[in-house]
């Protein structure tokens, strides 16, 4: 009788425990399902079927649509003090005017703001930097021009007004330089034209031609030839190269220099084969000017590190640099093969 007692009682307990674990998952389950139940109804509203019912009326899908469409401000042709910020480490000192405007071309939206001025490194140069950006894309893109010879520039001549708008793909903005250079870019391809200089009737220096089509001249260099391009050496020795440059543009180049690099991406220098060749840190040697049709050269003693293994190759790099009158580095290089044997 007891036996029975004890066993009654410990089905009870387990069957009380039941029901109160089942009420708090239901409670769970209508905290977790957002359920509301409306007094004196059995009937049962969801937030999400609340939110459905609220906004019925203003489909989501139009209201997205009608946002996308909005059409961006146009600008109107202007001058100002604009900014230019751009990504690379061009210097545009100093800086004269800016002009600005935003339009269409068809459905193409696209918004522009060029600057003017000097290119620092370069006095003689001139510099235009533009930023351009496109559309709900986030597109941009940061152009430049350089004006040869021309001094600082400064746009002289743009359209404004509504005009600037219409011509934000393609306007012509008319500048002149210090040294009495004129001439237009072209915001279509962003390209400089010369169309005359101090003298009339004569197309400036570093240009040839008649106005109003005097075509820029640049300095070019021939092939870049360095010798031996392969040879072999021990370790603890130094080595010899012989480069030579010329240069077969219209104009003379200067602040030439020619330098050596390792292509290798090692920084430490104890690991580096040619003594002094970190990466990043290449050696050069200084020429100057190279006029019309002359050869330069200069010699590279390099000295292979001591502990370099033998049977190893290292390749050398060796460059044609010149920063005028364009301000920016020809590509000009020659690649060379060193072979270390055993001492």
């Amino acid at each position: 009788m007891r036996r029975q007692l004890v066993h009654l009682g410990v089905v009870i307990a387990v069957g009380a425990v039941a029901v109160v674990l089942m009420a708090s998952l239901d409670k769970e389950a209508s905290r977790s399902s957002g359920a509301v139940a409306l007094p004196g109804t059995e009937s049962v509203v969801t937030p999400s079927a609340e939110r459905d019912s609220i906004v019925a009326h203003q489909p989501v899908d139009a209201v997205r649509d009608e946002a996308e469409v909005t059409p961006f401000p146009e600008h109107p042709g202007e001058f100002g003090n604009y900014g230019c910020l751009s990504p690379s480490r061009e210097q545009r000192k100093p800086h004269t005017n800016s002009w600005k405007a935003a339009g269409y071309r068809g459905e193409q939206y696209r918004s522009v703001v060029v600057c003017a001025g000097g290119y620092e490194p370069q006095p003689r140069t001139g510099l235009f930097v533009s930023a351009q950006s496109f559309g709900w894309a986030g597109y941009q893109r940061f152009p430049r021009a350089y004006v040869p010879w021309s001094g600082p520039v400064t746009i002289t001549d743009a359209p404004l007004g509504e005009e600037g708008s219409a011509h934000a793909w393609d306007a012509h903005l008319g500048f002149e330089g210090t040294r009495g250079v004129t001439g237009y870019l072209d915001l279509a391809d962003f390209k400089v034209y010369v169309t005359g200089g101090p003298v009339e009737g004569v197309c400036p220096f570093g240009t040839y031609g008649t106005p109003p089509e005097c075509h820029l001249s640049y300095a070019k260099f021939g092939r870049l030839r360095a010798k031996p391009l392969r040879q072999a050496t021990s370790p603890g020795r130094t080595v010899t190269y012989k480069v030579k440059i010329n240069n077969v543009g219209r104009i003379r180049a200067e602040k030439v220099k020619l330098c050596v690099s390792n292509p290798s991406n090692e920084l430490d220098e104890l690991k580096v084969p040619i003594e002094g060749l970190i990466y990043g840190q290449p050696l050069c040697k200084k020429i100057g000017k190279v006029r019309i049709g002359e050869t330069k050269s200069r010699v590279f003693h390099l000295k292979v590190n001591d502990w370099v293994k033998p049977g190893k190759k290292v390749h050398l790099v060796f460059q044609a640099i010149s920063t005028a009158p364009v301000g920016e580095p020809d590509g000009k290089q020659v690649q060379t093969t060193l072979k270390i044997r055993h001492r």
